[in-house]
Formats: C-alpha cells, structure tokens, sequence
C-alpha cells in the first residue's frame, strides 16, 4: 500500500521538498527555489508556444489567448515546468521519459521545453553579459 501512494506520488518539486538528499541528482532545491524567486516575477509575461495569437482571431473580435481568463491551463504549475526544463537540460533525458515522470503527454513536455528556451532567451537577453571596453 505505501509502495502505491510513493509511485503515485507527483514529479514535481513538491516531492522534492522535504529532503534535499532526494532532489541533489536533479539539483539544490535551496538554489533552485532561490532562483525561481528571481525569475518569477518574469515569469507572468511567458507566451507558451503552441498557443494561438491574436492573428488568429476573426476580425473585431477579442482575442482569447491575450485575455487571462481564456488562456489555456496549464498541466503543471510553472514553478514544476521550470523544474521539468531544468532536469531536461541537466540529465539530457528524452521528452518521453521527461512525460512519464511528469505524468503529461511527450507534445506537452515538448511544448514546455520550448517555451522555457524562449523565455530564457528573452530573460537573459536583459543581462549584460560583455564586458565593457
């Protein structure tokens, strides 16, 4: 019966957090949760890819995607696909298996991957990263 609830258990951070031991493979969860503090705040303006524009849209009608409340949910909470990203680009692990372990379909894990590249494009664009001359 234990052994059931442990393999149903999530993926995501949450089942990390307790011991730093179990999450160490993947990362510090310390760190981690100390850079999502960072980037969080960043995070509201993520445009997930796949999703529809406003080009889209008919004419003179409201564009759904851009609206808040129409926007599609998410299958795992932002704080987990940055997680899912992160581990995806520190182990290499291939998106069906990123999709086992996250309990979402490998176009999703794709969709995931791509939208936190993008972001992170677009968040470390801001960072002078040159030096000056």
């Amino acid at each position: 019966m234990l052994e059931e609830v442990t393999l149903n258990q999530s993926f995501g951070l949450e089942r990390y957090s307790s011991s730093d031991n179990d999450i160490r493979f993947y990362t510090s969860y310390r760190h981690l949760q100390a850079f999502w503090r960072m980037i969080e705040p960043a995070t509201r303006r993520i445009v997930r890819v796949g999703t529809r524009t406003s080009t889209s849209s008919t004419a003179g009608a409201p564009d759904k995607a851009a609206d808040p409340l129409h926007r599609p949910s998410r299958c795992l909470p932002l704080i987990d696909e940055q997680f899912l990203f992160l581990v995806y680009l520190s182990l290499g692990l291939k998106e069906k298996d990123l999709g086992d372990r996250f309990n979402i379909h490998q176009s999703t894990v794709s969709r995931i991957i791509k939208t936190w590249v993008n972001f992170f494009i677009y968040f470390t664009a801001a960072v002078g990263i040159w030096m000056s001359s």
